[in-house]
C-alpha cells in the first residue's frame, strides 16, 4: 500500500461486481461533481475522479485513471501517505487546512476529508478523497490581517460573499456585490437588516452563543458550516472565516462566507452510498435485503418507502415499508395488510419497467394511486398519505424484474436530479446484493451436496476393507511361511490399510464441514500422545531411511482428544517423511512456551517455496518429489489444521524456501497444573476414536498402493535415532 504499481495507465484495475467503479451512474456522477474528488484502490491508484480535482490541481486533460498518486504527485510527504495508510485501514480523516509544497516551489493550501469505500462484501476496496484547494482563500484571509489599506478593494473584489456588521447591534455595516448575489439581497436591504435575518430561527441562539464566546478573539475565527437563508427562503450551507476589525469607530466583525452547499451534498451521497453499500452488502437474505433497502431510502430519499417483491408469474408481494414521522406506524400496518396490486394493472402507467431506469412522478396523478388500489378501502388509504412528489425503481436481478421501490414525499419537497439518480444507484445495488444471496444460497446447497457425496462414497468405498483384512490375517496363517508370499501379504496389507486411512481422513473432513466431527476433549498429558504417534509411523520413517531425533519435554498437560491429536502428529510425520530424500533429518521437538505446548516437527527435506506457505493447509495440496506430484490426495496437513483449531490451537508452516527443510509448528493452550483424580495418559490409539482399521502414516504410494515386488529384499542401512528414549520398532 501506498507505493507505486507499474501497470498501464490506459487500463485502470477491475472493479468487482457492484464496486462503484464499475458503475456507469456513479462515474458520471463523480466526474462531474463541482467539488476536487478522487477515488483510489488500495494501492492508490487512480480510479475515478472529478474534473474538479484536474482543474484545481493544474492537471488540464490528462489522463490519470491507473495512476498512482504519488506518480503524478511526487512531492507528497510523507507525513500525508500516513495519512492515506490510516484511511485505507477504515479511519475517517480529514483535516480544515494543511500546506502542501509543491515541487516546482509554490506553496499550495489545501482542505481535505479522506474515506474508506468498501466492497459489496464489505471489504475495503480503497478510499475516496475530497478537496479543496483553499490556497486563494488563505492568502486572502493573510491579506485581510496583514493590510487594512487593501481591505476595500479586496472586499468589493471578492467572489465570495463579504460583509461587515456591528457586534454589538448585529446589524448589517457593509456587504460586497457577491453577497448581494448570492443572498438576493440588495445592498439596501442588507444594510437595514441584522446578521440573525439570514439564519433559520432555530440557529440564532447558537449564534448569539458564539458571538459572545468570540468577543475575547482577535484573530482568524473559523466557526464552522452554517445554514444561511436567501430572500427565497431556501437555505445554502455557509462556511464562515470571520475577523475583529473597527469599522467606523465601531467593534465590528468581517465576515467571508464560502458557498459548500453543492460539495456538502456530493459529500453526503457519497457517504449516503457507502453506507448504503455496506448495509445492502451486510445480508444475504433477499427479505432483510428489501427491508434494508427501504430503511435506507428514509429519509434521504423521502417521506417513504414501500417496495413490492415480483415473483414467478409476475406476482406483487408486498416486502417492505418505511416512514420517517413515528405517528404513521399505523398507518403503515394499514397498508400493509392490504393484498398487492396486480402488476398488470399499474404497468402501463410505469415507463421505468419498460426503460429500466427510474421514473420521476413531480406530482402524483391520482390515476397511481387508483392502479395501486386493490378495493375502495385500499384506495381511501393511499389517499391518507397524500403524496406530492415520487420516484419508483425497478429492481432487476440477472436481467429479470425482481421488485419495485416506490420512494415518496408528503411534503413540498421536490426530487432533484441527483436524488432521482441516487435513489437508482440503490436499486441497482440491492439487485446486486439480492443476487448475491442467491449465488451463496445455490454454493451452499452445492457444497452440501458434496459433502454428502463424499461421506456417502467413503462408506462405500471402505466397507470392502474389512473382509480384506481379515482375508489377510488368514492368509498368514494357511500360507507356507516363504519370504515371497509373506511379503506380497505384507504389501496388500500395508496398502489397505493406507485406502483406509485416505477414506477415514476423507470422511473427517465431510464430518468437520458439516460440523459433526467427534471431539472428546479429556486433560490429557501430550508428550504420551507423541511417543504414540512416533511408535506408530516408525516403519514409515525406517524404510524412508531417515535420521529421527527426538526431545519431548515430560507432564505437559492439555484439553485434547488423543486420538484426534495423535492423528495430528502422525500426519505432519507422515508429510516429513514424504518430502525429505533418504538419508536426510527428522528433528520432533514438544517444549512449553508462552503458556502453551508447542510441537514441532522439523526436517531438511526439499522444502517449500515462500508463495506457497500460506496454500500448505489447503486441500488437495500437492508438492512436487523429484519433479513429480508427490503421492497421496494432499488432505494429511488440512485435516491437522482443523482439528488444531478444533482444540483452540494453532498450526503453521515455516521454510527458508526450496531445498532448505521445512518446519511445522503446533501449539495447544496448556491446562493449569492441577492433579487430576483420573489422570489420561493419551496413549490409547484406537479407544473411543475413529474406529480405523488402519494403523499405518498418512498416504503413501501413489495411485493406491506399492508394486508387489517378487522376492524383493529389504532395504538395508534404515537408521533411527531416538533421544531421549520413545520406543521406535
Amino acid at each position: 500500500m501506498g507505493s507505486e504499481v507499474e501497470q498501464d495507465a490506459a487500463a485502470p484495475p477491475d472493479g468487482r461486481a457492484g464496486d462503484p467503479v464499475t458503475e456507469p451512474l456513479w462515474r458520471q456522477f463523480v466526474e462531474h461533481t463541482p467539488a476536487a474528488v478522487a477515488m483510489f484502490d488500495r494501492e492508490m491508484r487512480y480510479l475515478l475522479y472529478s474534473r474538479r480535482w484536474l482543474e484545481d490541481y493544474g492537471l488540464g486533460d490528462r489522463d490519470i485513471t491507473g495512476l498512482s498518486h504519488y506518480e503524478v504527485f511526487p512531492e507528497i510527504p510523507e507525513r500525508w501517505k500516513e495519512l492515506h495508510r490510516r484511511a485505507l485501514a477504515g479511519e475517517v480523516v480529514r483535516c480544515d487546512e494543511d500546506p502542501f509544497p509543491r515541487a516546482d516551489g509554490r506553496l499550495d493550501w489545501v482542505r481535505w476529508e479522506l474515506q474508506p469505500w468498501r466492497h459489496p462484501d464489505g471489504s475495503i476496496g480503497g478510499i475516496i478523497m475530497f478537496t479543496e484547494v483553499i490556497t486563494a482563500r488563505k492568502r486572502m484571509e493573510d491579506e485581510v490581517r496583514r493590510s487594512r489599506e487593501q481591505y476595500a478593494e479586496l472586499f468589493k473584489a471578492n467572489p465570495h460573499p463579504m460583509w461587515v456588521y456591528d457586534l454589538e447591534t448585529l446589524r448589517f455595516l457593509d456587504v460586497n456585490e457577491a453577497a448581494c448575489q448570492n443572498y438576493e439581497y440588495s445592498r439596501d436591504e442588507f444594510l437595514a437588516m441584522m446578521i440573525t435575518d439570514i439564519l433559520p430561527r432555530e440557529d440564532v441562539e447558537h449564534l448569539l452563543r458564539r458571538i459572545e464566546k468570540g468577543r475575547a478573539v482577535t484573530g482568524l475565527d473559523r466557526s464552522g458550516v452554517w445554514r444561511h437563508c436567501k430572500k427565497d427562503g431556501s437555505q445554502i450551507l455557509v462556511e464562515i472565516t470571520s475577523h475583529r476589525m473597527t469599522f467606523d469607530n465601531r467593534p465590528a466583525k468581517l465576515v467571508l462566507a464560502h458557498d459548500v452547499t453543492e460539495l456538502k451534498r456530493a459529500e453526503d451521497a457519497l457517504r449516503y452510498i457507502a453506507r448504503a453499500s455496506h448495509v445492502l452488502a451486510s445480508s444475504l437474505d433477499p427479505a432483510t435485503t428489501l427491508d434494508n433497502l427501504a430503511h435506507l431510502g428514509v429519509p434521504t430519499l423521502g417521506d417513504w418507502c414501500m417496495i413490492y417483491a415480483v415473483e414467478e408469474g409476475d406476482v406483487l408481494r408486498r416486502a417492505a415499508v418505511a416512514y420517517a414521522d413515528p405517528a404513521n406506524a399505523d398507518l403503515a400496518r394499514r397498508l400493509m395488510s392490504f393484498p398487492a396490486p396486480q402488476l398488470e394493472r399499474f404497468a402501463p402507467l410505469l415507463e421505468c419497467l419498460r426503460t429500466a431506469r427510474p421514473q420521476l412522478f413531480d406530482r402524483v396523478p391520482d390515476q397511481v394511486l387508483q392502479a395501486l388500489a386493490t378495493s375502495p378501502e385500499h384506495l381511501a388509504t393511499i389517499r391518507q398519505l397524500r403524496p406530492t412528489s415520487a420516484v419508483t425503481v425497478p429492481i432487476y436481478v440477472r436481467g429479470r424484474l425482481a421488485g419495485i421501490a416506490n420512494f415518496f414525499t408528503v411534503s413540498e419537497r421536490r426530487y432533484t436530479e441527483a436524488e432521482v439518480a441516487l435513489a437508482d444507484d440503490l436499486g441497482r445495488r440491492a439487485g446486486q446484493a439480492m443476487e448475491n444471496a442467491r449465488l451463496y444460497t445455490e454454493a451452499q446447497q452445492a457444497n452440501a451436496a458434496k459433502d454428502q457425496f463424499i461421506a456417502m462414497l467413503s462408506h462405500e468405498l471402505r466397507n470392502p476393507l474389512a473382509p480384506i483384512l481379515a482375508g489377510i490375517e488368514i492368509l498368514r496363517r494357511t500360507v507356507p511361511d516363504v519370504q515371497p508370499a509373506q511379503r506380497t501379504l505384507e504389501v496388500i496389507d500395508r496398502n489397505v490399510k493406507l485406502q483406509a486411512r485416505l477414506i477415514d481422513d476423507l470422511l473427517d473432513l465431510s464430518r468437520i464441514a458439516r460440523g459433526q466431527l467427534d471431539i472428546k476433549p479429556l486433560p490429557v498429558m501430550i508428550d504420551p500422545i507423541v511417543d504414540a504417534a512416533l511408535q506408530a509411523q516408525a516403519r514409515e520413517i525406517r524404510n524412508a531411511n531417515l535420521v529421527l531425533t527426538v526431545s519431548v519435554a515430560r507432564g505437559l498437560r492439555v484439553m485434547g482428544d488423543p486420538d484426534r491429536l495423535q492423528q495430528v502428529v502422525k500426519n505432519l510425520l507422515a508429510n516429513a517423511a514424504k518430502f525429505t530424500p533418504a538419508g536426510g533429518n527428522v528433528w520432533v521437538t514438544l517444549r512449553q512456551e508462552n503458556g502453551s505446548a508447542r510441537l514441532t516437527v522439523e526436517d531438511n527435506g526439499i522444502g517449500i517455496p515462500p508463495e506457497s506457505l500460506s496454500a500448505v493447509f489447503q486441500m488437495f495440496q500437492q508438492g512436487e518429489v523429484a519433479g513429480r506430484r508427490a503421492p497421496g490426495l494432499g488432505i494429511g496437513l488440512a485435516l491437522a489444521k482443523q482439528i488444531v483449531e478444533l482444540h483452540h490451537g494453532r498450526i503453521w508452516a515455516e521454510s527458508k524456501g526450496p531445498g532448505k527443510g521445512s518446519r511445522f509448528i503446533v501449539e495447544l493452550p496448556l491446562l493449569p497444573d492441577i492433579p487430576d483424580e483420573h489422570p489420561d495418559d493419551g496413549s490409547r490409539p484406537g479407544e473411543g476414536g475413529r474406529g480405523s482399521i488402519a494403523d499405518g502414516g498418512d498416504e503413501r504410494p501413489e495411485d493406491g498402493g506399492e508394486e508387489l515386488a517378487e522376492d524383493k529384499p529389504e532395504e538395508e542401512g534404515a537408521r533411527a535415532l531416538i533421544s531421549p528414549h520413545p520406543p521406535v520398532a
